[in-house]
């Protein structure tokens, strides 16, 4: 099998994507640059698993995934300092199940034998890489301003991550339906 960029994700509803995309706009409008995620992209990772030609065992890993329905509530915003921009991103509320998720899924891959990164879960939403906000914009504002968007998780999503024509474009390539709450 060809080699592919893989990670495991939980897709966002249009409500909470609509939230972000409104957030999206306004940190755009307080910044000088940064390169900021499409509509299509907003996901919440779970786990990177880079480049493999394992889809198979992948898949076989996610499957094994015993984990309830979940609500998931957006919660602020923050950024990851970083040198020639910062990594905005949006916050969730603390959830034991998304908790539980993110640890069951780490054990599945690696009992299939595929490392996962080892750092501790800080639950987010990418809204843009390499932002330089204007002098005055005020991230506690801007993070108190997120409204609560609630959305149930009903199901996980094996991702390809790859460039096309220039742009980062991610495919959903298996996903797995969650239990009942």
């Amino acid at each position: 099998m060809k080699s592919m960029r893989l990670f495991v994700a939980i897709l966002l509803s249009d409500g909470v994507k609509d939230e972000l995309c409104g957030r999206i706009e306004r940190l755009k409008r307080g910044s000088l640059s940064g390169t900021f995620t499409r509509r299509e992209n907003l996901h919440l990772t779970l786990a990177f698993i880079g480049e493999t030609e394992r889809f198979d065992t992948v898949k076989r890993a996610v499957t094994s995934i015993d984990a309830p329905r979940f609500t998931l509530a957006l919660s602020g915003c923050g950024a990851f300092r970083r040198e020639g921009g910062d990594v905005v991103w949006a916050g969730t509320e603390k959830s034991a199940a998304l908790d539980k998720l993110y640890l069951d899924i780490g054990r599945a891959l690696e009992a299939e034998g595929l490392p996962c990164e080892k750092r501790a879960f800080r639950p987010h939403l990418t809204l843009g890489r390499r932002v330089v906000t204007r002098d005055g914009f005020d991230m506690e504002e801007f993070s108190r301003s997120v409204k609560p968007e609630m959305m149930t998780v009903g199901k996980i999503s094996v991702m390809k991550s790859e460039r096309v024509a220039g742009r980062l474009v991610y495919t959903e390539m298996y996903s797995r339906k969650l239990g009942a709450e």
